[in-house]
């Protein structure tokens, strides 16, 4: 704990509590950690809006990672969390998940690199290249929307933009999806619950 956090744990709480809004506000545009710390021992609640300032990252991030140090006591921002995973980059997604795994040791696993879909998509890029055609025209287009980015194949993807991918393959192609899937879950067993075999 920095020195200004431990400055403030000092004053008594109805000091703190008049010094709330103040380190409130200094949260939202600083994202500082003084101040983070302050307010997950005084006012754990409030670091659930600091999730949702998706103009300053350092203080979602931080949010994050003070309610991970509470553990269990944080089950209160378990929803909050999930929501604010699917709207962050991905340095912010990964201090998010991290903090619902030490909330919730049960919590399947919510971001992914490209490396943890490496091998389905390779089984997909061969079973498109099989297939040629108008069929390797579509598989091409899921890639395109769902997968890449401006600066190539999308690193941190969440758990829902995961599955997106795979239900958007299944509407090309029902043996390739299942194929996708196989290796998909065979590499990330989380998945399994989620994503079934289409008959």
């Amino acid at each position: 704990m920095g020195a200004a956090s431990q400055a403030i744990a000092k004053l008594e709480p109805e000091a703190i509590a008049r010094a709330l809004p103040s380190l409130r506000s200094a949260l939202t545009t600083l994202g500082a950690y003084d101040t983070i710390q302050v307010i997950k021992q005084s006012d754990p609640q409030f670091l659930v809006v600091a999730l949702k300032t998706p103009q300053h990252d350092a203080a979602a991030h931080d949010a994050a990672d003070a309610l991970g140090d509470l553990g269990a006591e944080a089950r209160f921002a378990l929803p909050a969390l999930y929501e604010a995973i699917e709207g962050n980059s991905g340095s912010v997604r990964l201090a998010i998940e991290s903090a619902i795994q030490r909330i919730d040791p049960n919590a399947p696993k919510l971001v992914f690199n490209f490396e943890d879909i490496l091998s389905a998509h390779r089984a997909l890029q061969a079973a498109a290249d099989t297939a040629g055609g108008e069929l390797k025209r579509h598989f091409v287009n899921v890639y395109e929307k769902d997968v890449l980015d401006q600066t190539g194949y999308r690193n941190y993807m969440t758990r829902s933009e995961v599955i997106t991918i795979a239900q958007a393959v299944r509407e090309v192609d029902q043996r390739a999806y299942n194929l996708f899937v196989a290796k998909l879950v065979e590499d990330n067993p989380s998945l399994a619950d989620a994503l079934k075999p289409a008959e």
